[in-house]
């Protein structure tokens, strides 16, 4: 596979597979294997560019595609997680799920990626589930009106694996600190074990657990700098 010089996979700008398709290709396996795949934002950039999200959009038959466009991948959005307020994660999962014609709902209600992860409503029964703002637990949000049971409950358990943290460093070259939900995927792959010999396992049984070596996605830290340092 081709990729830039950020190990990016290049993907052809006139490559037809379909837009869930090419996510689910370009997903990161996680150190426990298929359990947990996950997009940093980085790849999820470079996946869904403007002219992608369009087509999909229009695919779809999205009213005011352009303008939802701007929403979902404002053109000064950097390849890194900011402040600024987007849609591009809230958008990947609608692709998934096959749900993209209710972005303009997400839009006008404001379930923007700094938003996520929605939470479950606080008073759902048992076998229901509705979706909430975690800043607002007691008031389902009317964007997942007229979504089934289990498409909310992919749709809140899927958010996570587009969610996982970006580690980088501080003025003084030391990784920052950090606080984590206990959904948050973190960003562990395996190594390769041929890289390994029987005197450097990558892996040992303990007491109590299988202690194993992983190393950080590449999509996922800014420890570059550091790491070129070191070797």
């Amino acid at each position: 596979m081709a990729t830039t010089g950020d190990g990016l996979p290049i993907i052809d700008e006139n490559d037809e597979t379909r837009l869930d398709e090419l996510l689910r290709y370009h997903a990161v396996v996680g150190a426990d294997n298929s359990k947990n795949p996950f997009w940093p934002f980085k790849l999820l950039c470079q996946i869904l560019k403007r002219e992608r999200i369009l087509a999909e959009l229009k695919a779809y038959k999205v009213e005011n595609a352009q303008t939802c466009l701007d929403h979902i991948r404002p053109v000064d959005l950097q390849l890194q997680d900011s402040k600024a307020q987007s849609y591009l994660k809230a958008f990947a999962i609608l692709v998934l799920v096959e749900k993209v014609g209710d972005i303009g709902e997400f839009i006008r209600e404001e379930v923007s990626d700094q938003k996520l992860p929605v939470r479950r409503y606080s008073a759902t029964r048992s076998g229901k589930v509705f979706l909430c703002h975690k800043d607002n637990p007691d008031q389902p949000l009317g964007c997942f009106q007229g979504w089934k049971d289990y498409q909310r409950d992919l749709f809140e358990r899927m958010q996570w694996q587009f969610m996982v943290p970006y580690f980088e460093l501080d003025t003084e070259d030391k990784a920052k600190h950090q606080n984590f939900d206990n959904g948050t995927i973190l960003p562990w792959c395996k190594t390769d074990d041929r890289l390994h010999s029987s005197s450097q396992p990558s892996g040992q049984m303990g007491g109590f657990a299988f202690v194993s070596r992983i190393k950080i996605d590449p999509y996922s830290h800014g420890f570059r700098p550091i790491l070129e340092k070191v070797s």
